[in-house]
């Protein structure tokens, strides 16, 4: 809290007046903006430290591509995400508006006001870097919903959630005016919420996106289609997924200026030690409890990396192996509940995405640290645009923390409510949405198909489970009265 409490005292004609450290910071960048004499915003090396992470985000995409049993899909539905990006949706979730919504005001198709005045080009690539979120959040819910959707009626869904339920998501907590924004002047309880990667805006949204079309698809369908994928496959993808989220968590630190290299350091250590501890973790309880799951690792450590990426680098590593750990439990919690509930859809994605993002978002709250979360804050993306830390949401630290005018408190409970208030914002939008349409036969499952051949002595089948495959599994037929191996377990992420 030191460097959020500092005051500075300036004598002018013998008179003191004493400024908080980041109120004199924003008064000298509004003088120097209104005499033209600033530094410009952005470095090169700034942007070029953006780029990179940004580029290095796209790496999440083969790992879900991967993962899936239609790869193919996963990639034409991140290109509609990316031209939705392009037309209107980063414009109506960062540029002008009111705490609830941008207006996108110059903002459709990269023209306008918002991009003309920045000669550095930092706001392109600010797109570039929302752009590659969004496409994460889509390569989620088409990984997960593939087999429960066909193809058509999984477009219409993604684009309803890409244009409708996502934007004021994003808004309300990234963008520098959003309600539950820290960056913001009169955030939640004074001090915003935590989410420096995703676990609130992108893992609750997509988590509760495919819970709902699951559940809604439940009557119509016969639950999801069977279409195994080789567990070194997901080992690999989990690699390509591992090594983009760094991208993702190195993203929310878009400067290196000062003292932000050791912010994005610390990031990158946490985020490491959480994933090994979930995985860890995860195949110890697969273990303890005798639960048949081939995915154990895998799922553990996805599960670390996204409880992770609210806190951050605003966490000491020793908080962040805990966070991990408990992050395990969640998903293997999580998901033995939806197994015993009969939920026919993706157990795995649930527990993972929408468990630890509300996982995540809870540890944000109260295991932050103050002068952590004061420099993360500090090299935010409002860096780029010319702005300095706020006066007043700097002012947070973790509930473990003993803080004046019960900060740690607000900090906490800001998470909270923010959590709940992004998970029902999107259950309440995506099932009034899905449920009338899957009622009139607008969103359908996939059409299942078997096909045979003969191989050798007629003693293996080619099957495929869904319509126009280009994916299949080499099974033992019925005639050995044989099982299917555990690597062939239908696995979900």
């Amino acid at each position: 809290m030191a460097s959020a409490n500092a005051t500075l005292v300036v004598v002018v004609n013998g008179t003191p007046t004493t400024y908080a450290w980041s109120a004199f910071a924003q008064a000298m960048q509004r003088e120097c903006a209104s005499l033209g004499t600033c530094e410009p915003a952005s470095s090169p090396v700034d942007i070029l430290w953006l780029l990179f992470c940004t580029l290095q985000t796209f790496l999440i995409l083969p790992g879900f591509v991967l993962r899936s049993a239609r790869g193919t899909i996963v990639l034409h539905l991140a290109a509609v995400a990316a031209l939705l990006s392009y037309a209107f949706t980063f414009a109506i979730a960062f540029v002008g508006g009111d705490g609830f919504l941008g207006h996108g005001g110059g903002g459709f198709a990269l023209t306008g006001a918002f991009f003309d005045d920045d000669p550095s080009g930092a706001r392109i690539i600010v797109w570039l870097q929302q752009l590659a979120v969004a496409c994460v959040l889509t390569a989620i819910m088409a990984s997960g919903l593939e087999r429960l959707m066909s193809p058509q009626s999984l477009l219409i869904y993604i684009v309803f959630v890409l244009v409708v339920v996502y934007p004021p998501i994003v808004h309300a907590v990234w963008s520098p005016i959003g309600w539950l924004s820290p960056l913001h002047h009169d955030g939640l309880f004074g001090t915003g919420i935590v989410d420096m990667a995703g676990s609130t805006v992108v893992h609750i949204t997509a988590g509760t996106a495919v819970l709902i079309a699951a559940l809604a698809l439940r009557s119509v369908g016969e639950g999801a289609v069977q279409w195994h994928t080789p567990t070194s496959h997901h080992s690999l993808a989990t690699l390509f997924l591992w090594l983009g989220w760094y991208g993702l968590i190195q993203v929310s630190t878009p400067s290196l200026r000062g003292g932000c290299s050791s912010v994005a350091a610390g990031s990158i250590a946490n985020a490491t030690l959480a994933a090994t501890a979930g995985g860890l973790v995860s195949a110890l309880l697969n273990w303890a409890l005798h639960l048949v799951d081939d995915d154990a690792v895998n799922h553990g450590v996805l599960s670390g990396l996204v409880a992770i990426s609210a806190p951050a680098a605003t966490v000491h590593p020793a908080l962040a192996v805990g966070i991990g750990a408990v992050a395990a439990v969640v998903y293997t919690g999580g998901s033995r509940f939806l197994q015993l509930a009969a939920f026919s859809g993706p157990c795995h994605v649930v527990a993972i995405h929408l468990g630890n993002g509300l996982w995540g978002t809870v540890a944000a709250g109260f295991a932050v640290s103050s002068t952590r979360l004061a420099a993360a804050r500090s090299c935010s993306t409002d860096i780029l645009f010319g702005g300095a830390p706020n006066s007043t949401t700097t002012q947070a630290c973790g509930l473990w923390e003993r803080c004046g005018d019960d900060l740690g408190l607000r900090q906490w409970g800001a998470n909270c409510i923010g959590g709940v208030l992004v998970f029902f914002w999107s259950l309440a939008l995506c099932f009034m949405f899905s449920a009338p349409l899957v009622y009139w036969g607008c969103i359908t499952p996939p059409v299942k198909e078997a096909t045979s051949i003969s191989f050798l002595d007629d003693s293996y089948s080619m099957t495929s489970d869904l319509d126009g495959s280009n994916f299949h599994d080499f099974e033992p037929s019925d005639a050995e009265s044989s099982t299917h191996y555990s690597y062939l377990s239908p696995s979900l992420v």
